[in-house]
């Protein structure tokens, strides 16, 4: 008897935590629902860069390096240890669209970042948030988070523009991809702001105010300068190239002006009329 008792007293203590552990696993998943998407912001279109110092070499010879790898900093300006910098790449001129030889500005591709550990006749270093291959000779430019959360937000300007053309140096953008804007803050793009990359109906890429949109992507603006901005490919029904047109996604809904009678006053207007 006793030992029945306890056999079912250790079956029913089982039972419990393997119910306590599927409650804990529904309550990880579901946390990890709640939380908001983010990314790495990975390039940025600039007219300047300024660099502050520079990875001058490392402590392994290695033609790569990557996150937790020593190097050596030449800096041009005063340091202390737990100083953070970006590495960046200035990738080549950003082709200004109707041109031959004109730039719209720098292609600026970040890195990853170093963080200061010994300061005393060289600057000692270590790399940290590595996203591509860093090598020495790679820029250096005060620190700056790249995270941002994926939470596109309805804009409040009406903006047109077209898509300078892939972060990246290829000739086709589509989607988890960053792309340069011809429009900035100056013409009242805002982060966050949800655009569309259009077409005409039929597939026509020219303007035409006789056919309707027909949007082929989705954007987020990442990153804002003044004249510029880069974006991010949410996603994309087919690929698109330097020159297609985007716009901000405003809602395609109408209200009437509340100052205006609706179908109803109209009516009851009508009705009121005397006859003639």
């Amino acid at each position: 008897m006793k030992l029945t008792f306890l056999r079912i007293f250790s079956l029913l203590m089982f039972v419990a935590a393997l119910n306590a552990l599927k409650a804990q696993n529904s309550l990880e998943k579901l946390d990890g629902l709640n939380k908001t998407p983010y990314l790495d912001l990975e390039y940025i279109i600039a007219n300047k860069m300024e660099s502050v110092g520079i990875i001058a070499a490392s402590w392994q010879p290695s033609t790569y390096l990557t996150s937790e790898d020593v190097v050596y900093l030449e800096m041009e300006m005063p340091v202390s240890v737990g100083d953070q910098f970006t590495v960046y790449r200035d990738v080549g001129d950003i082709k200004q669209l109707g041109t031959f030889f004109g730039s719209a500005g720098r292609r600026i591709q970040f890195l990853g970042d170093v963080r200061v550990t010994k300061v005393s006749d060289i600057v000692e270093a270590r790399i940290y948030n590595a996203i591509d291959d860093i090598n020495t000779g790679n820029k250096l430019m005060p620190y700056f988070s790249r995270r941002i959360e994926i939470s596109p937000r309805i804009p409040t300007n009406d903006i047109r523009g077209k898509i300078l053309g892939p972060a990246e140096p290829k000739e086709i953008a589509g989607s988890y991809l960053f792309v340069f804007l011809d429009k900035g803050s100056n013409d009242g793009l805002r982060m966050n702001d949800k655009l569309f990359v259009y077409k005409k109906g039929h597939g026509s890429k020219a303007i035409k105010s006789h056919l309707p949109d027909v949007n082929i992507a989705e954007l987020m603006v990442v990153a804002v300068t003044e004249t510029h901005a880069t974006a991010y490919v949410l996603n994309s029904v087919e690929g698109f190239e330097a020159g297609a047109n985007f716009k901000t996604a405003l809602p395609e809904i109408k209200y009437l002006d509340p100052g205006l009678p609706t179908a109803d006053q109209t009516d009851s207007s009508a009705k009121a009329l005397p006859n003639q």
